[in-house]
């Protein structure tokens, strides 16, 4: 299995359960301010929680517990400046990389070939936290792509993107292998993805037919 949460409960939700198998792809939709963003940020153990989380067939409780999950798992925070930790989109791309091998080298090059496939390379000296909306979106993407995790948590991955680049990440996601949980506002995106669809209430997390 991937996940498994059971009546996991935090100041913003309560007594949310879910499984989601290896491999499968889901999206979550709910209200502004229902929690969305928060159940991401519990499945990192960023966010003080009761009830049992289970990935990886871990038992998780504590920091100590997620940091075993870490070089598996890719997250993507919604707002990109959260995640920006190097000084060069090269190096950021390239960070989870190297922290997953520690080979500077080969986690340099990898990088390359990673800018090349989300045509980003005209960028790779610039200062991430200097880019556009769009591009620090993309950026942060293909760095959470960058280390090939088992699992995706990804908070609107769609949010500044034009047209074409959406659409080069839909076929992206589509050829991921692992499991993914997307937060979406934008439904159509999703549905060439996921696998269902779950809304979110300060109660629950049920499926919803779209």
């Amino acid at each position: 299995m991937s996940i498994i949460l059971n009546k996991v409960k935090t100041e913003v939700f309560s007594n949310i359960s879910l499984e989601l198998k290896k491999g499968e792809k889901i999206a979550i939709l709910g209200k502004n301010g229902i929690g969305k963003t928060t159940f991401l940020r519990t499945l990192m153990g960023l966010v003080p929680f009761e009830g049992d989380i289970k990935i990886f067939d871990t038992n998780l409780k504590d920091k100590k517990d997620f940091k075993t999950i870490y070089s598996d798992v890719g997250y993507l925070f919604q707002d990109s400046n959260d995640s920006f930790i190097a000084p060069s989109v090269h190096e950021e791309v390239a960070f989870s990389l190297y922290n997953k091998t520690s080979n500077f080298n080969e986690s340099m090059a990898k990088a390359e070939n990673i800018l090349k496939e989300f045509k980003i390379e005209h960028i790779k000296d610039k200062v991430p936290l200097k880019l556009s909306g769009g591009q620090k979106k993309i950026v942060s993407i293909a760095a959470v792509l960058a280390h090939e995790p088992k699992l995706l948590l990804l908070d609107e991955p769609a949010n500044n993107l034009d047209t074409s680049v959406s659409s080069m990440l839909q076929d992206r996601l589509n050829r991921f292998d692992g499991s993914m949980i997307i937060i979406v506002h934008n439904i159509n995106f999703a549905k060439n993805i996921v696998d269902k669809f779950y809304e979110l209430t300060s109660s629950g997390l049920n499926e919803v037919f779209i």
